[in-house]
């Protein structure tokens, strides 16, 4: 009987490490009850849907069951090894993967054949394992398996400012990521099975690998949720990886994945098939916004957005004239902008207001460097409705309407007050897109119907 192998590890530290799994099937569960994909036995492990998830981490595991599940298909199609979760065939067995021998003996009393075909997998399990120990356990199962397929997800390009933040996350729950030190790069995934005798590994960081799936079922599950800033989502899933590695006598190192799903402009019918070895940068394979997309295409759209959003707006107060209570224009402006931001959202974020752009700029949500083309965007945009509003109006009813129903400064004494009631209406409605649609724990695909609504109660307020 192998004796126990003794662990740096505490008690509690490992506990947190395996809390880190009933959160990961939390949001699956969560993930699944939005429609991202079916799983039928995931409300076994979870009773309960628990709190709303943030639209990137539901897009994240969307991609991370979609991934390693093309795999698995294809690992069973290329055996041709039939597969089943009967009683007779199949079973659980608790064991620590830092104690081999113990492992061992658990995987012989339960009679495993090592000639099979055999699958493993691992989700962020690795990284929480010293190199040693996760270098060890990869090279046990190329020794004992000949012909075996090795499927890890979990962190890569940990060493810049987003990645030390995750460690640092991690860290306050206790969860030590030991193996770290292995998730620098593509390479240094690879290299891990390539130094413990596999054939063959491949590795796709997740943002590659989720551009890569049919993107007809892509653009079902990014109409579930409204995700305003994608910069997030694309720093999400360029930190994780799918990386796997065979080793085999049926030429698996041949696996390619297919889909006949696959649109794009350029035509692709084989999945994750990167030749090994491949240099370069790790990011060479991410699609990435042409100059247009990146910085014409949003201030264009703010322009539209805003033009629009302001010429229903003007054209409301000229309808108010000598009506008592600001009921029209107040709708009428909530109305509008929530539709400009439902349609342009996905393209600039639609801020329609530089007071909202310098506000999502504070706070991390764009770029220093678009700033001032969205604020003169949004100004060009005002001119436009203006000169628009002026023209479908006669002379009369555009000069009656100088001031409106928002006259409210009837003399300079109510300067101060009217300046107090502007900055706290302001407060409110940034608050409520850095809540609603910037802030990644609390945004909601509501946020346009919320932000109208906020406008609505600003101009009912005074």
């Amino acid at each position: 009987m192998a004796s126990k192998q003794t662990f740096t590890y505490s008690d509690t530290a490992d506990e947190a490490v395996r809390a880190t799994c009933d959160d990961a099937s939390i949001c699956k569960r969560f993930a699944t009850s939005k429609g991202y994909w079916t799983d039928l036995y995931a409300q076994y492990f979870v009773r309960q849907i628990g709190e709303r998830k943030a639209p990137e981490i539901n897009r994240g595991y969307y991609g991370r069951v979609k991934g390693v599940n093309l795999l698995l298909d294809a690992f069973l199609e290329k055996t041709q090894y039939s597969h089943s979760l009967d009683s007779d065939r199949y079973c659980i067995i608790a064991a620590d993967l830092r104690d081999l021998p113990t492992l061992e003996d658990k995987l012989k009393k339960f009679q495993i054949n090592p000639e099979l075909p055999t699958l493993f997998l691992s989700e962020c399990v690795l990284v929480y394992m010293t190199p040693e120990q996760s270098s060890k356990l990869v090279h046990w199962v190329a020794d004992t398996f000949p012909t075996a397929m090795f499927i890890n997800y979990e962190q890569v390009n940990m060493n810049d400012r987003f990645g030390h933040i995750m460690i640092e996350n991690l860290q306050r729950r206790q969860c030590n990521l030991a193996g770290v030190d292995l998730c620098q790069s593509l390479d240094s995934q690879k290299e891990r099975f390539l130094s413990a005798g596999w054939e063959s590994v491949n590795a796709l960081d997740m943002m590659m690998v989720y551009s890569m799936l049919p993107q007809e079922d892509v653009a079902r599950i990014e109409r579930l949720e409204f995700l305003d800033e994608k910069e997030l989502l694309q720093q999400l899933l360029q930190h994780y990886c799918i990386c796997w590695a065979v080793k085999d006598k049926l030429s698996l190192e041949h696996l390619k994945l297919r889909t006949n799903k696959m649109t794009s402009v350029e035509s692709k019918s084989e999945l994750f098939t990167v030749a090994t070895g491949d240099g370069g940068d790790n990011h060479q394979n991410t699609p990435k916004k042409s100059f247009f997309e990146h910085y014409i295409q949003p201030c264009l759209a703010e322009i539209v957005g805003s033009t629009l959003f302001m010429f229903v707006g003007c054209v409301s107060v000229m309808g108010n004239v000598g009506i008592s209570g600001s009921i029209q224009p107040a709708l009428a402006h909530g109305l509008a902008l929530a539709i400009a931001i439902a349609i342009f959202g996905e393209i600039s974020g639609g801020h329609f207001n530089p007071a909202v752009s310098v506000c999502v700029y504070l706070i991390g949500g764009m770029e220093l460097i678009l700033l001032v083309p969205y604020v003169l965007s949004q100004m060009l945009g005002g001119v436009i409705a203006a000169g628009l509003a002026k023209a479908v109006t006669t002379n009369e009813a555009f000069g009656n309407a100088t001031g409106a129903a928002f006259d409210a400064i009837q003399s300079a004494h109510g300067t101060g007050s009217a300046t107090m009631a502007e900055m706290i209406m302001t407060l409110f409605l940034t608050m409520v897109v850095s809540m609603g649609a910037v802030n990644g724990r609390t945004r909601s695909h509501l946020a346009p119907f919320c932000i109208g609504l906020t406008v609505t109660a600003n101009i009912l307020a005074g």
